[in-house]
């Protein structure tokens, strides 16, 4: 996601291949929802399934993938990137909108953009997709934090694994992602203690 006009946001689908970073628009102006539900957690749950479609059978380098939303689609070769870099930390005024950090690209041109990573992300291993020179067998380094996230998407009521999944958090220094986690335990422990 990204702010634009100050409250105003739009959420992309990023297309990451050997010479381009792309973005397609897969949502709009999103609310924070009345509270923290576990299916805000899982990070496609922020796009419209219609529009991401559209991109199914486009490359992201193709005319076509810009034309698909014209205003707000992007692409940038790499060669017109020159930083890369990642901050685990809260975005100001997201509310009950789970997210994982901030994503920031700077071009060439030293336009600099933010990318709010929706629901539980690995930021770091997002990082390292994007920078040049990605080994994927640095995956590895992400294998627990990914079988965790599987479980939490799939079993939301399953306290132990939100709790493994939050200290793995705090152990990786993902301070958003950690919070949030956090928030959710006790929204559990709670609804438990109330004989939820």
């Amino acid at each position: 996601m990204e702010y634009y006009l100050g409250i105003l946001n739009r959420t992309y689908q990023i297309f990451v291949t050997p010479n381009v970073i792309a973005g397609g628009f897969v949502h709009g102006v999103m609310a924070a929802p009345p509270g923290l539900l576990s299916y805000w957690f899982v990070p496609t749950r922020y796009a419209r399934q219609r529009l991401v479609e559209k991109y199914e059978q486009l490359s992201p380098e193709s005319e076509d993938f810009k034309n698909v939303s014209r205003f707000f689609n992007f692409q940038y070769p790499r060669t017109e990137i020159r930083e890369y870099w990642y901050s685990p930390t809260i975005k100001w005024g997201m509310g009950t909108v789970a997210h994982s950090g901030k994503l920031y690209i700077r071009l060439a041109s030293g336009k600099k953009r933010e990318f709010i990573l929706l629901g539980l992300q690995q930021g770091k291993e997002i990082l390292q997709h994007l920078q040049q020179g990605y080994n994927s067998n640095r995956a590895n380094d992400f294998a627990e934090t990914h079988e965790l996230l599987k479980r939490v998407y799939e079993q939301p009521e399953n306290l132990e694994a939100w709790i493994n999944l939050a200290e793995l958090f705090h152990a990786q220094d993902e301070k958003a992602q950690e919070h949030y986690c956090r928030v959710y335990i006790q929204m559990l422990k709670r609804h438990r203690r109330n004989g939820g």
